[in-house]
């Protein structure tokens, strides 16, 4: 069934975007799975990099990360750098309270919602005022306490 991977595809293309119609220069970082991530992506314009390789090998290429999902084993990557990092959050996840909070606390949270076709939809003002924000040093108590808690070896 290609139908999640093209709803997938639509809101990255959306993303992208919106993002090069505000001026930023875009990297994507290609999913490795699903029905489209076994090829190369072809349909973005020229000047956005599509990178392929690890994401923790390209980290350094970027200023930034858009998340839409926490389900994903390269957001441990992203949260333990000092860069600015975007959740749009629709509700489809759940969370403790705690944990939720500490992480609200690292990252900008963008609400967003399922429409009736099942699409992505979110405030593409509010995506872009929070990547205006000047960064500042992260909160590292979402680190600190579910990646190194009080006695391990790391941070």
């Amino acid at each position: 069934d290609q139908h999640p991977d093209l709803i997938k595809w639509e809101l990255d293309f959306g993303i992208v975007s919106l993002l090069r119609s505000a001026g930023y220069q875009v990297v994507y970082k290609q999913h490795p799975g699903g029905v489209l991530g076994k090829s190369p992506v072809g349909f973005f314009p020229d000047d956005v990099e599509v990178v392929r390789e690890p994401f923790e090998t390209v980290l350094d290429k970027a200023d930034a990360f858009i998340f839409y999902h926490t389900v994903t084993t390269v957001l441990s990557s992203a949260l333990c750098t000092n860069k600015q990092i975007v959740f749009i959050h629709c509700g489809n996840e759940r969370w403790l309270d705690e944990p939720y909070k500490l992480f609200c606390k690292r990252v900008e949270v963008v609400p967003g919602r399922f429409d009736e076709a099942n699409r992505l939809m979110f405030d593409e003002e509010k995506l872009l005022k929070a990547l205006e924000r000047k960064p500042s040093k992260p909160d590292e108590s979402f680190v600190r306490t579910y990646y190194f808690p009080a006695g391990s070896s790391s941070m």
